[in-house]
């Protein structure tokens, strides 16, 4: 119980939280997707390469689905920061 708390506390979550997740899978990334699965957040799981389609393609999947909360890699920002993926003026991510 130990871990849904600090995710209430830490992260301002409730039920109408939606979270986006590109993280590998291993062990960090099962308890926070289990964690909060379970606590009744809504997960967006992608699986693949953020690189691949379109310097936006996840920027608009996080608008698509009115994403409150991310889960990156370090790794992922600093290759977007790199490839200059950054949202466009077309989207509103507030």
């Amino acid at each position: 119980m130990a871990v849904a708390n600090a995710y209430y506390i830490n992260f301002d979550g409730d039920r109408g939280t939606n979270w986006f997740s590109a993280s590998p899978v291993g062990w960090a990334s099962w308890t926070i997707n289990s964690t909060l699965f379970f606590l009744g957040h809504t997960l967006v799981l992608f699986e693949g390469s953020p690189y691949y389609l379109s310097p936006t393609h996840m920027w608009d999947l996080i608008q698509k689905h009115k994403i409150s909360n991310i889960f990156f890699p370090s790794s992922v920002i600093d290759e977007f920061q790199k490839r200059g993926f950054v949202p466009s003026k077309m989207q509103n991510l507030l």
